[in-house]
């Protein structure tokens, strides 16, 4: 299941991620043309941490990231320097062009046809940019969070979003919980939004109430647009967001809950 496959890889050193969601496949592309993606992986047991920014050929982000935590003194590598360190550690490259679909083409072309380029509600709608976040836990109450993107389309050659920001786009602490955003970038960046959530679940603000409450400061103060999957450290959870879709499912014991939205909820028995 989705949840075991996860957690055996934030925790276990042997587990590959190679799931296609996780995969830079179909990422928007900047104003030149060109694949660019950003991630992150957090294990909240120490606080270790790896990232990677604007790499081009990288077929799976997350796993160059998990690679620079388990690896490298360093959390965030970024562009040549990472695809450097990619062919060093063993992590698969792959042409940019089986990178890119006719979608991603496409929502190019779109943007490119604005008359600012950028559109402004990109970030406001997953299907735009394809941002793929996990907060779990596993059997020992350790928390993991990872995130993979391919941005948005038409954005600037070399930009970063939040999803490799620690304590922007993502952040995890067995002592407290974890967070992962997706939605406008710099905004979420600008408010330090997973963090802001850490630090009032500190409080003792629930899961969802801290989610909630970020979001409405991130709204008044910047008026950003976000969603964020939250966990407690006791496994309690919180599906936030302020924009009209964000797709998101939880797996807790034999339930599974899924939904388009944070009103959105469906539930179903399983067995594992």
């Amino acid at each position: 299941m989705l949840y075991q496959y996860i957690v055996g890889h934030a925790f276990n050193a042997n587990t590959q991620l190679t799931a296609a969601v996780f995969t830079g496949v179909g990422s928007r592309l900047n104003l030149a043309g060109e694949v660019e993606m950003d991630a992150a992986i957090m294990d909240g047991r120490g606080l270790r941490a790896g990232a990677v920014g604007a790499v081009k050929n990288v077929k799976n982000p997350v796993s160059l990231a998990r690679k620079i935590m388990d690896l490298t003194p360093h959390v965030l590598l970024v562009g040549e320097g990472a695809s450097q360190f990619a062919q060093e550690s063993g992590v698969q490259l792959v042409p940019m062009q089986e990178l890119i679909t006719e979608k991603s083409r496409r929502a190019l072309a779109q943007v490119k046809s604005l008359p600012f380029g950028i559109d402004p509600k990109a970030e406001e709608e997953e299907e735009e940019h394809g941002t793929v976040g996990a907060a779990v836990m596993d059997t020992a109450g350790n928390l993991a969070t990872s995130i993979s993107t391919g941005g948005i389309s038409g954005k600037h050659v070399g930009r970063v979003g939040d999803s490799p920001i620690i304590g922007g786009g993502i952040y995890c602490d067995n002592m407290v919980g974890a967070a992962v955003a997706t939605g406008q970038g710099e905004s979420i960046i600008r408010t330090c939004l997973a963090n802001n959530i850490i630090q009032l679940m500190s409080t003792g603000m629930a899961p969802q109430q801290a989610g909630d409450s970020a979001l409405e400061t991130m709204r008044q103060r910047v008026s950003g647009l976000a969603g964020v999957i939250v966990l407690d450290r006791h496994g309690n959870s919180g599906i936030c967001c302020n924009t009209g879709h964000m797709s998101w499912a939880q797996l807790k014991d034999n339930e599974l809950s899924w939904g388009l939205s944070a009103d959105d909820r469906n539930t179903e028995e399983i067995s594992l």
